[in-house]
């Protein structure tokens, strides 16, 4: 006998599966926390003379000691607001103000390195009721002296100025912190700011031309049975994920070995681009119905779906979005296995709108059903994917050289021909007639191969080549990227723009062309007198990549202003809007 009618208990269990999933994941750094090597400063207190004398001047003292390889920035403005050494008002009299040890200035750079030492002076009142208590708080933000930074971290400590005869019966030990005190508040930050960074990375250009597949698949699927749909929506979800936790271990095995990931690096290799431009272009031979029907989202096998969402990671790669980029500068600081949780909460978010779709199939009833228009639709897709081929074409050319360039086009052309020709080829009765063709077909193959790799750049331009090069496609008004240009320019005091950008990320020239081209940016640009510095990221660069760690991101866009004042630049959105950032320009110079 059927008890429940009503189909609405299996949609509430559905959500509480997909809640749940989330939860577990979310939940992990609690369990994590206690594993995963970050390392933190150990400090400790100190009251000098010990016990302090009623009525004369004593100082406290917080001495503390930055694990090695790693720094604090010494700005006063920062550590002023973050360090506090206080009493209660009515237990010691006549408080001095912070006094920090002498930092270490490196260029325009300064900051503590090794050891931090504060100290405050204070008189306790000879008639004080009680022992005082000093109460300690310490926040910080130490970075890797060649890497990021790690998430701000505050620690508290309380201690008794009561007579007692020596120093060491007075305090207590020094702490000694576990290694990773990020905390479960700094870790949720974090993962959620991985969470909406991949939901976010949904609506970024470099996606679209992707998602335009899906759109075709769901556009097919829409007048199917909901297994079918919830079936479709789940594989490609499984692909997004895969995809990107494939993508976490090869960060991880960098990482590991030594290397500083970046979120996008494999743009930099001519040979993936050139991958890339072949499956583009096929996709687009397939929906003008040239050549078989292999492609993904084309076919009808349950892998065609997970393909798809494999690929739509691949194509989101060049990009990062809002919030993305500082979690992901976070999750390159950490062990292996937290890389690798932080690209599956990047996964959850990029794939979460699939598996509403997944568990909620009747969300497809608010889609368009197929028509006429599918057909116009299919067609204008097309030459969308087509277009991304050809960018993709220019990458590489800005990668290797302008006979590979010509050499690929010859390529594209012969296979383009190859394939219209291929079915009647195939489906003709003589078999010598097909066995000539694949003959041909292989000796093409092989042909246009060899001759790819043998006008390929070989070893990596050297980087007096690569500054000229960059500096001939620079706009008027902008200097190529060199960390000690920038280090003498911020020590005589002048505005520094960094631009990192590069021609692989989508995001970047939107960038360029909606807002950094506009006239009124470009004259607010120049009236700052700042010094426009653009790190073109194309090709590898080691000083590049040293930087976009160093202000604590994993990826491309990066937009850094550095202002007289501060040794700490202000960060930019990733998808820049004209009126922000002028705003956000002009807040950065009061």
């Amino acid at each position: 006998m059927t008890i429940f009618r009503n189909h609405k208990p299996k949609v509430l269990h559905r959500a509480a599966l997909l809640l749940s999933f989330l939860g577990l994941i979310l939940g992990t750094p609690s369990r994590l926390s206690a594993q995963l090597p970050v390392p933190q400063p150990v400090w400790k207190v100190q009251i000098v003379p010990s016990p302090p004398v009623p009525g004369q001047k004593a100082v406290a003292r917080l001495t503390v000691h930055l694990p090695p390889g790693y720094y604090q920035d010494a700005d006063s403005t920062f550590l002023n607001a973050n360090v506090e050494l206080t009493w209660p008002k009515t237990q010691v009299l006549d408080v001095g103000p912070l006094r920090f040890s002498a930092p270490e200035k490196r260029g325009s750079h300064s900051s503590f390195r090794g050891e931090l030492q504060i100290d405050r002076t204070f008189i306790l009142p000879a008639d004080r009721p009680e022992p005082p208590s000093l109460a300690v708080r310490f926040s910080y933000q130490i970075c890797q002296i060649d890497g990021v930074c790690l998430l701000p971290n505050s620690q508290t400590q309380t201690v008794s100025l009561a007579p007692v005869p020596s120093l060491k019966a007075a305090l207590p030990p020094p702490p000694q912190l576990p290694q990773n005190s990020v905390g479960l508040l700094g870790w949720m930050l974090a993962l959620a700011s991985a969470f909406f960074g991949g939901l976010i990375l949904n609506l970024m250009p470099c996606v679209f031309p992707v998602l335009s597949l899906k759109a075709l698949a769901i556009a097919r699927t829409t007048q199917e049975d909901r297994r079918r749909r919830r079936t479709s929506s789940m594989r490609f979800a499984v692909g997004e994920i895969a995809a990107l936790l494939a993508l976490g271990f090869v960060a991880a095995g960098i990482k590991q070995a030594g290397g500083t990931p970046i979120w996008g690096g494999m743009f930099q290799i001519p040979g993936f681009v050139l991958a890339l431009v072949a499956i583009f272009w096929f996709f687009a031979l397939n929906l003008w119905n040239i050549g078989p029907r292999w492609a993904p989202s084309f076919t009808s096998a349950p892998s065609s779906d997970f393909w798809s969402g494999a690929l739509k990671v691949v194509a989101a790669a060049p990009c990062t979005a809002p919030f993305l980029g500082p979690a992901l500068g976070f999750a390159f600081t950490l062990p292996p296995a937290g890389i690798l949780v932080f690209f599956l909460v990047v996964a959850l978010g990029l794939a979460l709108p699939d598996l509403l779709l997944a568990v909620f199939p009747g969300l497809y009833k608010i889609l368009p059903k197929p028509g006429p228009w599918t057909a116009v639709f299919e067609k204008a897709m097309a030459f969308l994917l087509a277009g991304t081929a050809l960018y993709l074409t220019y990458v590489f050319w800005q990668l290797s050289s302008s006979t590979a360039l010509w050499w690929l086009l010859a390529g594209l052309w012969l296979a383009t021909g190859v394939l219209a020709l291929g079915e009647a080829v195939v489906a003709h009765k003589s078999a010598l007639v097909r066995r000539v063709f694949y003959l041909l077909l292989l000796v093409a193959v092989v042909a246009g191969s060899l001759a790819l790799l043998n006008t390929s750049p070989g070893p990596s331009t050297p980087a007096q080549e690569t500054q000229k090069t960059s500096a001939s496609r620079l706009p008027a008004g902008w200097v190529p990227f060199d960390q000690t240009v920038l280090d003498r320019d911020l020590a005589e005091g002048k505005p520094v723009f960094v631009d990192a950008t590069a021609a692989w990320c989508a995001t970047c020239l939107v960038n360029e062309a909606g807002v950094l081209s506009d006239p009124e940016v470009r004259q607010t640009l120049t009236d700052s007198k700042a010094v426009l510095m653009r790190a073109d990221f194309t090709r590898p660069s080691a000083p590049i990549a040293h930087w976009i760690t160093a202000v604590g991101r994993a990826g491309l866009p990066i937009y850094a202003l550095y202002t007289p004042g501060h040794s700490l630049p202000h960060l930019f959105p990733e998808l820049l809007e004209k009126g922000s950032f002028l705003s956000a320009w002009h807040q950065a110079f009061k």
